[in-house]
């Protein structure tokens, strides 16, 4: 008989509990580990490896000189210690991956961005409704959406296993590639600690959002005081603003909370004490 699991929500943090998710956020966007101080790829690095052009193809349909390539997918997946994927992995298409990206996800955001920008057009003389507005999506369930193409995307059939997805690197990906969607990396030690069933992914991954996306308004009050870095001269104005609006910082801060809280990941000791610490304005 299987074990039952117990859903639970997501905990609300304290200040200092966040602030310790914050500064382990500030250390991956300088691009040095929060766990052992190590020199890293950082966040910053990968919001221009990855927004700066798939946004450029979402808005002028065009694939410039710079695009996403295997080998920047290849350095995420190291840096978000994803080790049940590999590029190796006889189930695993990178490049059929990307297509879907670049041809599948670009037309599925277009369209949600047309869609709720649009208006009911009303004749002036009659008030008759000449076109009715489609039902509006949410920024979450887009990206639960797009998530779960993409990691259709990155699955081909091989061997015994017919059907897959890899949800978690299409999460990860996406978190970097639309800052402006409400996306949330998707983890299964995150997803054990809330009592789902993480046999499928790709079956409990709405549910998965659901619980996050409620945790993350909860936690608002205190996610809201942390503020984005400036850009360390890596991405453009136009970018890092547009991830300073989606409150795409906020959302990495509560990433690391349910990191550091929730699976046992620990920061390198310094961080922790300086959560807990104030700056002395006489010392």
């Amino acid at each position: 008989m299987s074990e039952i699991v117990k859903r639970v929500k997501v905990p609300t943090f304290s200040r200092s509990a966040l602030t310790l998710a914050d500064f382990c956020a500030r250390d991956l966007w300088r691009g040095i580990s929060y766990k052992d101080n190590a020199v890293i790829a950082s966040d910053e690095h990968f919001l221009q490896q990855f927004a700066s052009p798939f946004l450029n193809y979402l808005y002028t349909g065009k694939i410039g000189n710079s695009h996403i390539s295997e080998d920047s997918i290849s350095e995420l997946i190291k840096v978000a210690g994803l080790k049940a994927m590999k590029l190796s992995s006889a189930n695993t298409d990178i490049q059929q991956g990307l297509d879907t990206l670049y041809f599948g996800i670009s037309k599925l955001i277009s369209d949600w961005i047309d869609n709720n920008n649009r208006t009911e057009k009303i004749d002036s003389s009659t008030g008759e409704i000449l076109a009715k507005m489609k039902t509006r999506v949410s920024s979450l369930d887009i990206g639960i959406e797009a998530t779960q193409v993409l990691g259709e995307g990155f699955f081909t059939v091989a061997g015994k296993k017919k059907t897959g997805s890899f949800v978690a690197l299409a999460s990860r990906l996406l978190f970097f590639a639309l800052p402006q969607v409400k996306l949330f990396n998707y983890s299964t030690e995150i997803a054990k600690s809330l009592g789902l069933d993480t046999s499928k992914p790709s079956l409990i991954f709405r549910d998965y959002n659901y619980t996050l996306d409620e945790g993350f308004e909860r936690n608002w009050q205190y996610l809201r005081e942390f503020e984005m870095p400036f850009s360390n001269n890596v991405i453009k104005e136009r970018l890092w603003t547009l991830a300073y609006e989606s409150g795409w910082w906020q959302r990495r801060v509560y990433d690391l909370a349910l990191v550091v809280h929730l699976t046992g990941v620990p920061p390198r000791p310094f961080l922790t004490g300086l959560s807990f610490t104030s700056p002395k304005n006489n010392p």
